[in-house]
């Protein structure tokens, strides 16, 4: 029996410094492996590298026709307005009396709102001025609270319309600028040639040799008949 132990432990003192040298060379290897090529390796390796100004000339691919037409401008889509409703009010309110919610806020200017019907209306118009122009409508009124037009009429009697007979309390006018408020300017005439079509149009009244000339009032005419009584 202690015949065979000292047999095996001589195998095992054989084993062990062959085992050990196995395990140096590995690391040996993994060592050499994970070493950073020297800089000489590096700009070797950087020639067959291309250069930004080759990825740059590199012309970017080009989409199917099918594709490109998916691509809508700005102005197109904010003729869309999510949430806003086509028609009018359902409930009767009075002149300059109109919660903001049952309001829509022009998408292109925020600061502003109108009634849904006028609002969506004279978003379509401002696609077709933006794709004349390069611009967008410039408003700097739209639907006025009572509270407002009190205020506007002590500011500017003769000028602004009585409180409670605004067309801006009905939340159905606007107050251009940039072109849209000078007649004989070329924004002012294509908007009388083309507002029409929106429902949009400056009066009569409002117009040159009228009876109040307001070249930068324009009204919502096509909504005009549902309040009045």
């Amino acid at each position: 029996m202690a015949v065979g132990i000292v047999g095996v432990a001589g195998v095992l003192a054989q084993a062990l410094p062959q085992a050990g040298e196995a395990a140096a060379a590995a690391r040996q290897d993994a060592a050499a492996t994970s070493v950073r090529p020297d800089a000489s390796a590096r700009q070797a390796a950087s020639a067959f590298a291309p250069s930004r100004d080759v990825v740059s000339a590199v012309p970017a691919p080009v989409l199917p026709t099918s594709l490109r037409m998916t691509a809508v401008s700005r102005a197109k889509e904010r003729a869309a307005m999510p949430g806003c409703r086509t028609q009018g009010l359902d409930v009767d309110y009075a002149n300059g009396r109109i919660p903001a919610d049952e309001l829509c806020v022009l998408p292109w200017d925020k600061r502003h709102r109108l009634r849904a019907d006028a609002a969506i209306a004279l978003a379509k118009l401002d696609v077709a001025f933006n794709e004349r122009f390069d611009d967008d409508l410039c408003i700097t009124d739209s639907y006025r609270s009572l509270g407002s037009q009190v205020s506007l009429a002590s500011r500017k009697p003769g000028l602004a319309a009585r409180p409670g007979q605004s067309e801006h309390g009905w939340g159905l006018a606007v107050d251009l600028c940039d072109g849209g408020d000078v007649a004989g300017t070329p924004q002012h005439d294509w908007l009388l040639k083309h507002a029409p079509d929106f429902g949009w149009d400056n009066p009569e009244w409002a117009r040159p040799g009228g009876s109040r000339p307001e070249a930068w009032h324009w009204e919502y005419v096509a909504g005009e008949t549902s309040h009045q009584k």
